[in-house]
């Protein structure tokens, strides 16, 4: 028979008697029964002390109701109140266990069916997403890509659910889809990026968006393409994109030159917030590089002025 006080007093006399016949792997369960030992000492201490406190709040119930001061004795009644309802689950451990873990799994199932349905929702709905988002990665010039979206069940609950989703891209013929981080560079990551946020620029939540090096390997009208997009993210969100094409740089609402400059041994950093005239003379020196015509200029200012026609209804939405 197990003495549970001489474990108590001498753990480490009878953990090396069990290791002496049962090696260390069955060292573990001593740990567990002082353990457990200790809860149903902590258990029983809560409810001697809960009596005590009850039997206390009755005897000044008593005298604050002698003494006419019912408000007292009612907020007594609170505490004696709770006071029993703990004691009660303490002393009917074995029934209240029973209780709850019966409401869990009245919870669990629930959430089961909860999450469920959330996930057929979610998966219907990712047909017309991955339709929309690969139709905007064509745009981008994307002219092969393949899109599509993964679903994996957890298996435990979180506030969303129990589905991991991850996007999946190939971006080149014959390649298998891959998930996104681990296939894109830098810049096609950022045009993937655009994509995706322009089909969900009227529901992200997202208050900032900034792109870097999203006009790497672009020209011409897939340039045209990803200024146009930038500036309808930009209707429902603050967008930072620092470039060096004309095109995309026209379409910005406020410019900001970035000059770093070395000098007696070191480099500085400016920027300097630019007003529409020195905004074009920029486009202009994009557009022609260091020697700047009037030819060059006419061609930034008209950039500029069509920019501000194609922005216009996106801005006012």
């Amino acid at each position: 028979m197990l003495d549970i006080k001489f474990v108590r007093n001498n753990p480490d006399v009878v953990k090396q008697n069990i290791k002496n016949k049962f090696q260390d792997e069955k060292l573990p369960l001593v740990d567990e029964v002082i353990e457990l030992d200790q809860k149903n000492r902590d258990i029983k201490g809560e409810v001697e002390a809960l009596r005590a406190e009850k039997n206390k709040i009755s005897k000044q119930i008593g005298a604050c109701m002698a003494q006419g001061k019912k408000e007292e004795a009612e907020a007594k009644k609170a505490e004696v109140a709770a006071g029993a309802k703990r004691l009660e689950e303490l002393e009917n451990y074995d029934a209240f266990r029973e209780q709850t873990e019966k409401k869990l799994k009245i919870s669990t199932d629930h959430l089961c069916r909860l999450c469920t349905d959330l996930s057929e929702i979610r998966k219907k709905a990712s047909v017309e997403l991955v339709k929309r988002i690969r139709s905007g990665l064509l745009d981008l010039n994307f002219l092969d890509v393949e899109f599509d979206m993964e679903f994996e069940t957890l298996d435990h609950f979180t506030p969303d659910g129990w589905d991991e989703v991850q996007f999946l891209i190939s971006t080149n013929p014959g390649q298998p889809m891959r998930p996104l981080k681990d296939v894109a560079s830098g810049g096609e990551l950022s045009r993937i990026m655009l994509a995706i946020k322009t089909v969900l620029a009227d529901s992200d939540e997202i208050p900032t968006l900034i792109f870097d090096e999203i006009d790497t390997g672009i020209s011409g009208r897939t340039a045209q393409k990803v200024s146009e997009k930038l500036s309808y993210i930009a209707g429902s969100h603050q967008v930072i994109c620092i470039t060096h094409l004309p095109q995309i740089a026209a379409m910005a609402d406020i410019h900001f030159e970035i000059l770093k400059s070395a000098s007696e041994g070191s480099t500085a950093t400016t920027i300097e917030r630019l007003g529409r005239e020195k905004s074009i003379r920029e486009l202009a020196r994009l557009l022609g590089g260091a020697q700047i015509t009037e030819a060059v200029l006419k061609n930034a200012h008209e950039m500029k002025d069509l920019a501000d026609q194609t922005k216009k209804p996106w801005m006012e939405r």
